[in-house]
């Protein structure tokens, strides 16, 4: 840290600054408070009563300034050296096209995609600044707990593929669970933007079934930069420093606490400890004349938790301890006509955790890497294309219960002992061609998985049809395959090899309006057929492939934004059936003939959520979400086994637990401070204090049982941040 305040203070000596004033007005010249001045990307002053604001820049610097209000369309200029005073007027959005002309870059694939910057994860109630959670408020994501996991359109959690600036994230989520994790790994302050596909995605993925989330990570600094933010549960700071004209340092720490919070809120549920833990990042720039852009991350995290944990008719202490690091590397650039990037990262994770006879220790390595180029290849034709690849290799050594989910061990105890090696890799050629209405976009690529010894060959194809200048058809089509977990190749009970999970997708949407501004809507038809699962064999006491499913549903998406109100409506129903087994389920269950109800099938569920600015810089919102309970299967008799009882399970997932519902609040303040900016902010969770719960504790002899205590309850929480 001494180093990072050593060149921050080189960077402001050797750069003068100096002062520009500016007016923000409308058309008719009156005044705009509440707009908000980027300099640079980064937020420096909010217009005050009169419209006025005052910023600070470095003498002689060429800056790039951008002003927007809610119903305006954002005005953006480039700060010449010398001006002192500039004057804005924003225009009222409408709904005609504008087109910037640049120098014919190639199109981007034609596939539906939900962008997201990190601004609107803070600004979504009850995402408590989590990305992961913020993306569960998307259509065609349920929830099936209060987790943080990404279960999207009948897929599991592991089905979603994670990456940092095109370096893979194999372990996406902090406290990890079954169903994902309590929050995203990635702090969104570490971003600039989110792209996240539900489905039909390009030939350019591989190795993922069911989804898609695209992170970009942050620019080099072109300015000193300093943030800090302290709330109830956390604190934070982080600093850019740009060296030289065309390379910049940024790094950032955090630290977990939840102490306060618990002591503010109180807490249905025993910690010790309580969720904690901290992480550290360290991001580098470089603009390198005639050869391009480089960057790198670094990142690490240590977390831990102890907490009372129920199941069936056991109760103890789940403690859990990880540590994970995240580093990439990437490069853009052009060779010739081809537009190219190469990007490699390597992830690296532990954990420790003990529960009842529940006793793992987990290492998991991956390694990734990936290339692409893209061109213009005519009037009508863009060509992409590219390959990537990861090798992975993983140790899980401990004792496990013998039925999955038995932590008082009543049917024994078993070793579990994973020694995992395994590489894929693939290729991938597609071509968008646009003619008349019609926008296509056609692919195919070819992976290789090593330990399954297995080539696939996937093709795909996305349409969109224009119906006008707002309104489209889409369909998209394609098979997608991904390697099992390694938690299946278990060298006592599990496999030895199994073929990839396969997946086919077929999705038709139709929209109207854009996304960033108006009325947006967008609706979308999905069917996934699944081959190929893992699926216990009981008579060979292995894994096979011989586990198979299907998904379907409908998912509604609408948006209304202006300067007034910003509001949003997601509706999503789905029917899901499997014949699978879970690694944690196994010998759990006696399977029946044919398939059933995921853990993670919502049928149905509904969310809206509002955002009113209040002007001077306040805006309020809130969220209301309500869905099917999740799927449970009864215990419908016991068994005697020695002085304790071992429970008899009904069909799988025949009961459906109660109906979910959550109200969240939440309001904000930002005002300028000096050079920057402070943002205050305040939210109240689960506002109804409604008691929502996903699994049942049971009597010692499974003669009766309660529900299990959530963790979640009506809770506040405050916090400010200051950012220049």
């Amino acid at each position: 840290m001494a180093i990072l305040l050593l060149l921050l203070a080189l960077g402001v000596q050797t750069a003068t600054s100096s002062r520009i004033s500016g007016l923000v007005t409308d058309a008719t010249s009156l005044p705009l408070p509440g707009a908000v001045v980027e300099l640079d990307g980064r937020v420096v002053a909010i217009t005050g009563e009169s419209g006025a604001f005052e910023i600070v820049v470095t003498s002689g610097a060429a800056s790039r300034l951008r002003v927007a209000l809610d119903g305006f369309e954002p005005y953006e200029t480039q700060l010449q050296p010398g001006a002192s005073h500039i004057d804005v007027t924003l225009v009222v959005r409408g709904i005609e096209d504008r087109v910037r002309v640049t120098a014919r870059p190639p199109r981007p694939p034609i596939e539906p995609v939900f962008a997201r910057q990190p601004i609107d994860v803070y600004r979504t109630p009850g995402a408590q600044g989590d990305l992961f959670r913020a993306l569960q408020t998307l259509p065609g994501v349920v929830a099936p707990d209060d987790a943080a996991g990404l279960f999207v359109r009948g897929g599991d959690v592991g089905e979603v593929l994670v990456s940092l600036d095109d370096a893979v994230i194999a372990h996406p989520y902090r406290y990890e669970t079954p169903t994902g994790g309590f929050r995203g790994a990635v702090d969104p302050l570490l971003i600039t933007g989110i792209a996240f596909s539900t489905g039909g995605f390009s030939a350019r993925h591989g190795n993922a079934l069911s989804a898609v989330m695209d992170l970009r990570g942050l620019d080099r600094p072109e300015l000193p930069e300093v943030s800090g933010t302290v709330g109830l549960a956390g604190a934070s700071a982080s600093i850019g420093v740009p060296i030289r004209d065309r390379l910049g340092l940024r790094a950032a720490v955090n630290r977990t606490f939840t102490q306060l919070l618990f002591a503010v809120n109180g807490s249905p549920r025993r910690f010790e400890p309580a969720p904690g833990g901290w992480d550290g990042s360290l991001g580098l720039g470089w603009d390198v004349e005639k050869v391009g852009r480089f960057k790198a991350f670094a990142m690490t995290q240590r977390d831990s938790v102890g907490l009372e944990q129920e199941r069936d008719a056991f109760a103890g202490w789940l403690r859990a301890a990880n540590e994970h690091s995240f580093m990439s590397a990437r490069w853009d650039g052009a060779i010739g006509q081809w537009i190219a990037s190469a990007a490699f990262g390597d992830d690296r994770y532990t954990r420790r955790t003990a529960v009842g006879v529940l006793d793992l220790d987990v290492e998991d390595e991956t390694q990734s890497w990936r290339v692409d180029a893209a061109r213009r290849g005519g009037a009508h034709v863009d060509w992409r294309l590219g390959a990537n690849g990861t090798f992975t290799q993983a140790t899980l050594a401990g004792h496990v219960p013998v039925a999955g989910g038995d932590l008082g061990g009543i049917s024994g105890v078993s070793p579990f002992d994973v020694n995992f090696r395994d590489w894929y890799a693939g290729t991938y050629l597609e071509a968008t061609t646009t003619i008349g209405i019609v926008s296509t976009t056609t692919g195919a690529r070819i992976d290789r998985f090593g330990l399954a010894r297995a080539t696939t060959v996937d093709p795909r194809v996305n349409v969109r049809v224009a119906l006008g200048r707002l309104r489209a058809m889409r369909y998209a089509t394609g098979i997608y395959h991904q390697a099992p977990a390694p938690s299946y190749y278990d060298r006592v009970r599990g496999a030895a090899r199994l073929a990839p999970m396969r997946a086919v997708h077929h999705v038709i949407g139709y929209e109207t309006g854009r996304e960033a501004e108006g009325l947006y809507l967008r609706a979308e038809g999905y069917v996934k057929q699944y081959r190929n699962l893992p699926l216990e064999d009981a008579l060979e006491a292995r894994y096979s492939n011989a586990g198979h499913g299907w998904s379907k549903g409908i998912d509604l998406f609408v948006q209304r934004r202006s300067s007034r109100l910003d509001v949003r409506a997601i509706a999503s129903w789905l029917s899901a059936r499997r014949r699978w087994t879970p690694v944690d389920q196994r010998n759990r269950y006696d399977l029946p003939e044919g398939v059933w109800r995921p853990d993670f099938e919502i049928p149905w569920s509904l969310q809206l959520v509002a955002t009113v600015p209040l002007g001077r810089g306040v805006a309020a919102a809130g969220s209301w979400r309500t869905a099917a309970g999740r799927p449970h299967t009864p215990v419908v008799g016991a068994l005697r086994v020695g002085e304790s009882y071992a429970p008899i399970f009904g069909d799988i997932n025949s009961e459906r637990l109660p109906r979910y519902e959550r109200l969240d609040l939440a309001v904000n303040w930002l005002f300028p401070a000096g050079a920057g900016a402070v943002v205050f902010f305040a939210a109240l969770d689960n506002a109804l204090g409604r008691v929502n719960f996903f699994d049942y504790r049971y009597a010692p002899d499974y003669s009766s049982r309660r529900p299990v205590v959530p963790t979640s309850q009506r809770s506040v929480y405050v916090g400010a941040t200051f950012r220049r």
